[in-house]
């Protein structure tokens, strides 16, 4: 399983810092307009690999109402045209929760395999993740076409035993999580994203 620290520039975190954590994987959203480039290198001179996670703010609003999944990866491709992973968009599931986080992006199953068959086109030489699961819920991956991506999950949970479960569960029922690049906690611990990340 690879682990990783989810650590978005947009709430002040620098790669000498991430380092110290002893972090190999530094995970980050791309938001669209926004430039990457020094952050990047600044981590990778400290040999650590970035995971940059395309979402739904990695799109211009036109692209997202269209669904041009690939308009918006070949750019991506571009700005990071030597990219070893590459997170496929985030907590997708979420129309299983309560109420959903403002930062996850719900898809259909269909939606979420059309962008995976994108990502293996635009990116076939990368590792491909399939965006974080969030639901905790094994089921949510059937139907899905990973074309070749790892099953992800965003283990959200208080307690290191219901990590444990959540991963056994997948496992059972024949979809085992390959990679967790973004553990939580209870909100309410921490009185800001920075602190919680």
């Amino acid at each position: 399983m690879l682990l990783g620290l989810n650590a978005d520039p947009r709430h002040r975190f620098k790669p000498v810092n991430i380092v110290q954590s002893g972090a190999k994987f530094v995970v980050f959203p791309i938001q669209y307009g926004r430039s990457y480039k020094r952050f990047c290198r600044q981590a990778e001179e400290l040999g650590m690999s970035i995971v940059p996670v395309f979402a739904a703010e990695s799109m211009t609003s036109t692209e997202l109402a269209r669904q041009n999944y690939g308009q918006a990866l070949r750019r991506v491709k571009r700005e990071f045209p030597r990219l070893k992973y590459i997170v496929l968009g985030n907590e997708w599931d979420a129309g299983r929760l309560p109420i959903p986080s403002e930062r996850s992006w719900y898809m259909s199953n269909t939606a979420f395999s059309r962008l995976l068959g994108w990502g293996h086109e635009v990116f076939p030489d990368a590792t491909r993740i399939a965006g974080g699961t969030v639901s905790g819920q094994p089921d949510a991956w059937d139907g899905i076409s990973l074309y070749g991506a790892k099953r992800h999950a965003h283990l959200w949970a208080q307690w290191s035993d219901t990590v444990g479960a959540v991963l056994q569960a997948h496992k059972a029922a024949g979809h085992p999580i390959e990679t967790c690049l973004e553990f939580g906690f209870d909100k309410r611990a921490f009185s800001t994203e920075h602190e919680r990340a």
